[in-house]
């Protein structure tokens, strides 16, 4: 039985870089969205760098992902608009990924899946298929976020 249907392609870039993002005032991190209007593109180009100030990387180096939804049969090189912004590279790593949703009845069937990653970079499209799911097996439709907060509202 199918649970799922894949609806595309992500194509992602992690770039090593020993330096910040040019342009970026030295930021030790930076999330860029390259707009598909500007790009003439169905999909926006996500970039999100993260530094050692993360704990993610060595000291005075940089881990970048370039993204995009594909759109032609040349994945790479829809990145070009995104990697170009760089500056050098030291290494990169490619991946061309399918994206999957489910297509399963959850209700009679028990199973709740969840959607592959998409190619955005700030964990929105990610945050809410974690709600959706939530509200699948509990049957809330109105759910308090606040229980996401590290510390909670003091009580009066």
């Amino acid at each position: 039985m199918t649970r799922s249907k894949k609806i595309g392609q992500i194509v992602r870039c992690i770039n090593i870089l020993n330096h910040p993002i040019p342009n970026t005032n030295n930021s030790e991190s930076v999330q860029i969205i390259l707009p598909n209007a500007e790009l003439k593109r169905k999909n926006d180009i996500y970039i999100s760098c993260v530094s050692d100030t993360h704990e993610v990387a060595p000291k005075g180096h940089f881990i970048v992902l370039v993204s995009t939804f594909v759109e032609t049969d040349s994945p790479k090189n829809e990145l070009k608009p995104g990697i170009a912004l760089l500056g050098p590279v030291l290494h990169q790593f490619w991946s061309i990924d399918p994206l999957y949703v489910p297509i399963n009845d959850y209700k009679t069937e028990g199973i709740h899946i969840s959607n592959s990653y998409d190619a955005t970079s700030h964990f929105e499209t990610i945050a809410n298929d974690v709600i959706r799911i939530y509200q699948e097996v509990t049957g809330e439709q109105k759910v308090d976020y606040l229980f996401l907060q590290k510390e909670k509202p003091a009580e009066k």
